[in-house]
């Protein structure tokens, strides 16, 4: 599982640096703690796990995941 997780966000982070539109999407100069890219990997990542609900996949990578995303926020 290790695997697939590091796959998903080296493709996420791919998709964001090929895609100028989603680079730059933010308006301000604030680079919150917390990317957009390990957002949309922890959303990805819960689904292929068969967590559907935004609350199941928080759980999941707080119970499984968290030293992945120390910076996770509650």
């Amino acid at each position: 599982m290790d695997n697939q997780l590091i796959q998903i966000y080296l493709l996420v982070c791919q998709i964001y640096d090929s895609h100028s539109s989603l680079k730059y999407q933010r308006a301000s100069n604030f680079k919150p703690v917390f990317s957009d890219e390990e957002i949309i990997t922890i959303y990805l990542f819960g689904q292929l796990n068969a967590k559907f609900t935004h609350r199941q996949i928080y759980n999941f990578i707080i119970d499984y995941w968290l030293d992945w995303f120390p910076a996770c926020p509650s």
